[in-house]
């Protein structure tokens, strides 16, 4: 959501290095080429996004030096789209229409696979 509304900084993101590394993709044709069998019902109900860059990291609330750097051995995620034009393709939710395509690293892919687990899971 934080993304979608354009507000990573002030829900506490950063993005690492600090440059447009997500950029919102507004041009049919690349979603026609990536997605062939369904960029219509992308195109018209879901937000897509282009990976710029391979690496990048994203902090939450990260803790900063005096001089604006942030403190060592702060933890980071990231994440990347397996498809030919490194598109992300999410919900007004944040959900992530194409999740078989993309891979999360750090505390990000332990998270996000304890989501899919049965609310019962006992291990």
């Amino acid at each position: 959501m934080s993304l979608l509304k354009d507000d990573l900084k002030r829900d506490k993101f950063i993005l690492l290095p600090k440059s447009n590394v997500i950029e919102k993709v507004e041009k049919d044709a690349l979603i026609r080429v990536t997605f062939p069998r369904g960029w219509r019902l992308i195109a018209k109900n879901y937000y897509t996004y282009r990976i710029a860059s391979v690496r990048f990291e994203v902090a939450y609330n990260p803790e900063f030096t005096r001089s604006g750097n942030i403190i060592p051995n702060t933890q980071t995620s990231s994440f990347e789209a397996n498809n030919r034009a490194n598109l992300v393709v999410i919900d007004i939710y944040g959900n992530i229409f194409n999740s078989e395509e993309v891979v999360f690293f750090g505390p990000w892919s332990e998270d996000r696979f304890s989501k899919t687990l049965p609310s019962n899971y006992i291990d």
